[in-house]
């Protein structure tokens, strides 16, 4: 193994050494040095966030409702999904 050597005053951080300690360290760099990737990824987390709350109120389980079992909302779908639609 070799060891890095930083310059004198430095703090001297031993290089992480399986791929997954190396692979979440340059994840974690990358995001440090980040300024409007930062941004992005917050704004991301806050609309997920909000669909997953949001989202159960405005899009209801259609198929939960007007049918008992699995079997006949799987049969449901493959029927919609195969049949062609008539286009206005």
């Amino acid at each position: 193994m070799r060891v890095l050597r930083s310059p004198p005053g430095a703090d001297e951080v031993a290089p992480p050494t399986s791929l997954l300690s190396r692979a979440v360290s340059m994840y974690v760099d990358g995001f440090r040095s980040m300024r409007l990737g930062r941004t992005l990824w917050a704004l991301l987390v806050l609309k997920l966030a909000a669909f997953a709350v949001i989202g159960h109120r405005y899009f209801p389980d259609v198929l939960h409702a007007q049918f008992d079992s699995d079997e006949a909302r799987a049969e449901h779908v493959l029927k919609r999904l195969s049949t062609p639609q008539e286009t206005p």
